[in-house]
């Protein structure tokens, strides 16, 4: 038998099994505007995602596409399927816009057509979604959309417009996605939509500055260090619903401890270290921050290994610079004083090596944080060249 596009197997499953496990779900589509109505449509219409590249992935390697494991780069084509198990990831899909998937999400890319199984999803940009019963059209904004096990669905419109347009519910595996079959739901920037598995509109509610609050502090902002598309828009969205609440990192410069080690650097007849171009920093400090927060919450101080090398991977350096090493200063009870941080890495031969002997090593950028009355910081330097593991 051969399967609808987004019925095919998801684990290595025999055809005939997958067939019967997935036979009482309904498909959820992305679509493809064809023929007529395609060339009616604005250059910001949403598209269907028959490509994806994955260009970040956090909290370890559990990101596959189909049966193999993922890494930054890896490209996904209509129909494979991405999911992740513990690790959440950012993708780029061919229409410019991008998706960020949350732990234990499901995503089958599709030409006409694409399913959504489980999880939570952030799109940014032109991108069309469809629930179980439901297609969204999602035109160059953020939504952040939500499918539980039974289908039921949260659709959250953080900026922008988003057009909800019912489809019937069905089990058939043909080869085209179901019409629209009802009136279209326009949910509006700072608006929730509930729908029910069989797509019946449950409520449609204001977001609340605590919502958007969950938003900025939840797993598919924090960490993540590649910006999304149109992301000053969101960012001013996020700005006038909660005052006071920002996209921007958690932790802040150290520039004194910066300065401490040029300091040691020209007493030793070295070059001081530059400092990091703006959009390198806000992206060093972004990954910083969730690795200082888990020292200071388990006082583990040691370097995260698999965020290190995902920092490493990542595109599009400016000036073609990439992490050469990181270094760490420990939490304490006071705040940081750059002068002792600096005695205890020049008494570290390890250290020492990472400062003063690295001739790729051009660039430094420290920053620290702070929770409930302990500081911790941490630098990294950036140079030329392929990366280096951390030390």
């Amino acid at each position: 038998m051969s399967l609808h596009p987004c019925l095919e197997r998801r684990w290595p499953l025999g055809a005939a099994a997958v067939a019967a496990l997935l036979m009482p779900l309904a498909p959820l589509f992305l679509q493809l505007p064809s023929g007529a109505a395609t060339a009616g449509r604005s250059s910001g219409a949403a598209t269907a995602a028959t490509r994806a590249t994955v260009e970040e992935i956090l909290d370890g390697p559990d990101l596959w596409i189909e049966r193999r494991r993922a890494r930054v780069h890896d490209r996904a084509t209509a129909p494979e399927l991405l999911r992740s198990g513990e690790s959440r990831a950012q993708l780029a899909f061919q229409s410019g816009a991008a998706g960020r998937m949350n732990q234990l999400t499901q995503l089958r890319l599709g030409s006409r057509c694409s399913q959504l199984d489980q999880g939570q999803i952030l799109l940014s940009g032109a991108q069309s979604l469809c629930l179980r019963s439901a297609r969204l059209s999602v035109r160059g904004t953020h939504v952040l959309v939500e499918l539980d096990s039974r289908g039921a669905a949260t659709v959250s419109v953080l900026e922008g417009q988003v057009d909800v347009e019912p489809l019937p519910v069905t089990t058939a595996s043909g080869t085209a996605p179901p019409a629209p079959t009802g009136p279209v739901t326009s949910v509006g920037q700072g608006q929730r939509l509930r729908l029910s598995a069989e797509g019946r509109v449950l409520a449609l509610e204001a977001l609340s500055a605590a919502d958007y609050r969950a938003f900025v502090e939840g797993p598919l902002v924090d960490g993540f260090t590649t910006p999304l598309p149109g992301q000053p828009a969101l960012e001013r969205s996020v700005a006038a619903a909660a005052p006071g609440l920002s996209l921007a990192c958690a932790a802040r410069p150290d520039t004194a401890l910066v300065e401490a080690v040029n300091g040691a650097r020209r007493q030793a007849g070295r070059q001081a270290f530059s400092p990091l171009p703006a959009d390198l920093a806000d992206r060093n400090c972004r990954y910083l921050a969730p690795v200082l927060r888990r020292i200071l919450a388990s006082g583990d101080c040691d370097h995260d290994s698999q965020r290190w090398q995902a920092l490493q991977q990542e595109p599009a350096r400016s000036a073609g610079l990439t992490p050469v090493s990181e270094l760490i200063a420990c939490p304490g009870a006071r705040a940081i004083d750059p002068a002792v941080v600096l005695q205890r890495w020049l008494g570290s031969p390890v250290h020492t090596n990472l400062l003063f002997n690295r001739p790729r090593a051009s660039h430094l950028d420290c920053v620290q944080l702070t929770a409930s009355g302990r500081t911790a910081a941490m630098c990294t330097t950036w140079g030329g060249g392929g990366p280096r593991p951390a030390t």
